[in-house]
């Protein structure tokens, strides 16, 4: 636990927000924040798995379940304000998802719409940006939201080891099972007793794998990226490392710093930078950008070929972007460490508002829905930036 990062959080959030007793402010929840609690009031759920009602009741019970629950009340104060404000979001997903299917309410794909709108709400409205410690506590928040309801069906998922150490690596496994057992007894209606096996099981799985509550033991960054990049079978195997060198992946909302952090920090590398080919070619943020990633591609494949380290200079908001630039330097056996740069809503337009190019104030909010933060399962080395450059 960090004493320092407790501090910063209660500097930032509402007192009824960090509660880590078992009394809860709802009254002061629900003042401080109507645009999180109406949308989860007027979204109904399927009486069979959900007989208490609205999102928001089944939310308000998961809190109060998880708050009398022995495994938090033995948690840091760190770890009860992260498994709060998770339990508190948890189904933030579902206003936007819920819909009735054959006389069934159904909400496919909430957890991955929840994990967004939990990272815009914490990031935007809480300001749980900029500096590395808030950013890594509010993506610990957000990866367990998107994956709460993963300990009740780990053994009917394919390699369920990859899931508990992929998990081990980005928070606690045991913090993922309480989530899930308060979210289960947070609620009325069938297969309770199914319910909560399964959440012991995913616990003794994840024991017996050494990564209930620690992450997995990698023999080095290089084998982890090995294995989260499925270039090996089991996590206790080696991955040579035969790398000449290495590729900095930069990544970030436009104007949050990478220009800078490449001028400053990284002065002796050449740069393949979106922005300046968008110049190069006349091509505007609004025109269409495949002929800027192409021609971007093609000047990393030319350094990739002389194995010359350079710097990679784009937005990189999605995962599946990120990977495909990652693939390509690893297939040209360099190794990638990937940076995220960051700052608030208000910084990121005051720092637009000076270039020569600005975007659009109102793309912020689209892009900041879509953006998904890396991990460190996504390449050899990860680093959040100390985000105080100011251009």
């Amino acid at each position: 636990m960090s004493e320092l990062l407790i501090a910063k959080l209660k500097k930032l959030l509402p007192s009824c927000l960090t509660t880590t007793e078992p009394s809860i402010d709802w009254r002061g929840i629900e003042s401080e924040f109507p645009e999180l609690v109406r949308p989860l009031q007027k979204t109904l759920q399927d009486p069979q798995w959900h007989a208490e009602g609205d999102v928001w009741t089944h939310t308000q019970m998961t809190v109060d379940a998880l708050t009398r629950l022995p495994a938090w009340r033995s948690l840091d104060e760190e770890a009860r304000i992260r498994l709060f404000l998770a339990a508190l979001l948890h189904d933030v997903g579902k206003p936007a998802t819920s819909r009735v299917e054959d006389g069934r309410v159904v909400s496919p794909k909430h957890a991955a719409i929840g994990a967004q709108d939990a990272r815009v709400f914490l990031w935007e409205r809480l300001g749980l940006n900029t500096d590395p410690s808030l950013i890594r506590f509010r993506e610990e928040v957000a990866a367990l939201v998107r994956r709460h309801s993963t300990p009740l069906h780990l053994l009917e998922r394919p390699d369920p080891l990859r899931r508990v150490v992929e998990f081990s690596m980005l928070d606690v496994n045991e913090e993922l099972a309480t989530l899930c057992e308060a979210d289960v007894r947070g609620r009325r209606g069938d297969a309770l007793d199914v319910s909560l096996e399964n959440i012991e099981i995913f616990r003794l799985f994840a024991e017996e794998n050494g990564v209930l509550n620690q992450a997995f033991p990698f023999a080095s960054k290089r084998s982890a990226f090995g294995y989260f990049s499925e270039r090996l079978d089991h996590p206790a195997e080696i991955l040579y490392d035969d790398s000449w060198g290495e590729v900095v992946v930069l990544s970030g909302l436009p104007a949050s710093g990478k220009d800078e952090y490449a001028r400053r920090r990284l002065p002796e590398l050449p740069v393949v930078s979106l922005d300046d080919w968008r110049k190069r070619l006349k091509i505007g943020w609004t025109e269409d950008q495949n002929a800027v990633a192409e021609a971007a591609h093609k000047e990393a494949v030319e350094y990739l070929r002389q194995k010359t380290p350079f710097v990679w200079n784009a937005t990189f908001l999605r995962k599946d972007f990120r990977q495909a630039a990652v693939r390509l330097c690893v297939n040209y056996g360099a190794r990638v460490r990937i940076v995220w740069l960051e700052a608030s809503l208000e910084e990121l337009r005051r720092r637009n508002s000076k270039r020569e190019e600005p975007v659009a104030d109102s793309a912020y909010d689209k892009l900041a829905r879509r953006m998904e933060p890396p991990t460190c399962l996504e390449a050899d080395e990860f680093e959040i930036a100390e985000n105080n450059l100011k251009p």
